[in-house]
């Protein structure tokens, strides 16, 4: 100001104005939560699968009513989510960072492509039981209860006791980065107890992970033994369920998605909402686009992974037993699985956990000269994808 129009003003003054200037822009937060219910019931105009909440908050009939919690969830999110995403999602909780703060909560699917498909949303004081508790519920009556669904989160407070309480609904999986940070907090780092400690994650079957955790209660008793009071079935790839042919280890597609609306969560309520509404509809139409310059069957992420098993299955001899069903063993006689092509298995696990045909079922492929790709299974197909992305939001 000085410079440009000789004008000199303080600190304060400066501050001042460009809280004004974005009450211009971005509008006033306090109207915003007054405006509130007039957003929610446009929404339902404007398409009736949207899904929109409103909690208020009265503890005595002498005080005035005061914003709750808000979830809204729309309808090409939810039937994009149902009809071509795995049964698997991702659930996470990220800061507010406006004069009222508060918590936004997000439920995020993974696409056929292996990318984040964004779900639902949540608008919450605090993270609590109560609060994971309500927005849970309300995401399972949107994507329904038909089916079994797998969770991957952090270890947020209250929302394991949730997953706990739903137990018989679904199944919970932790965040495996997260999980490390625990186990660093009490035994420390270290180069070798966390290769250790991935490489037992990551074992796609009992016998490796049963070396892994041999050489980590050698490495570090303690370490051992707080590690195996943790349930397998939450944090390593041998006892996780088949059906959601999903292996990750990692909440990543929450945090990725958390990253992408970094801008927005410094916005009025409505301002945020808005952006986050805009930024839905421009990804679905973009994402549904880009169909027209991918010529094959299976989508491109999941692609490369099955090319790195093509590539890998040259150190794999198959030898055919009976009807489809083959011995694989490596070159140099260290193992050897169990392949059988009917059933479109394998004793190392991969292909029922991932649904990508493993590099010891490429092998026995090869030999009955078959095309890999067409052993893909049809959750990665480009039939998939645009069913995801094929709904307006």
């Amino acid at each position: 100001m000085r410079q440009t129009y000789f004008v000199g003003i303080t600190v304060a003054k400066a501050w001042r104005a460009k809280l004004i200037a974005k009450k211009i822009i971005e509008g006033d937060a306090d109207n915003q939560y007054a405006s509130i219910w007039r957003y929610a019931e446009e929404l339902r105009r404007v398409n009736h699968g949207n899904t929109v909440k409103i909690n208020v908050e009265r503890p005595s009939p002498s005080i005035q009513p005061r914003f709750g919690s808000f979830y809204f969830c729309f309808d090409g999110c939810k039937k994009g989510f149902i009809h071509g995403c795995r049964p698997f999602v991702g659930v996470d909780g990220c800061h507010l960072k406006t004069k009222y703060g508060g918590q936004l909560l997000i439920a995020v699917g993974r696409d056929a492509n292996d990318q984040y498909f964004p779900l639902a949303f949540g608008v919450v004081e605090n993270e609590t039981k109560e609060s994971w508790r309500w927005f849970i519920q309300l995401l399972m009556e949107d994507i329904g209860q038909d089916r079994r669904y797998v969770f991957i989160s952090d270890q947020q407070k209250g929302l394991v006791a949730v997953f706990e309480e739903l137990s018989d609904t679904i199944e919970h999986r932790l965040c495996l980065r997260h999980l490390y940070a625990n186990f660093k907090k009490r035994f420390g780092g270290g180069a070798l107890i966390r290769d250790l400690m991935m490489g037992a994650a990551k074992a796609t079957y009992y016998q490796a992970w049963v070396q892994k955790m041999n050489e980590l209660k050698n490495a570090d008793p303690n370490a051992w033994t707080w590690l195996m009071v943790v349930p397998t079935k939450s944090w390593c790839k041998h006892a996780f369920s088949f059906y959601p042919k999903c292996d990750t280890l990692m909440n990543n597609i929450s945090e990725s998605f958390n990253a992408t609306i970094l801008a927005a969560r410094d916005k009025p309520i409505l301002t945020m909402c808005e952006w986050i509404r805009k930024y839905l509809m421009n990804r679905l139409s973009t994402s549904a686009s880009k169909l027209e310059n991918w010529p094959h069957k299976v989508m491109p992420i999941p692609r490369r992974r099955l090319d790195n098993e093509v590539f890998n299955s040259g150190h794999w001899l198959p030898t055919w037993s009976i009807a489809e069903t083959f011995q694989v063993t490596h070159s140099y006689n260290t193992h050897e699985f169990i392949v059988d092509i009917a059933k479109r298995s394998c004793s190392c696990n991969f292909w029922e956990l991932v649904g990508i045909p493993c590099r010891h079922a490429v092998a026995a492929l090869s030999y009955r000269k078959q095309n890999p790709d067409e052993f893909v299974d049809a959750c990665y197909t480009r039939e998939k994808f645009a069913l995801c992305y094929g709904f307006s939001t």
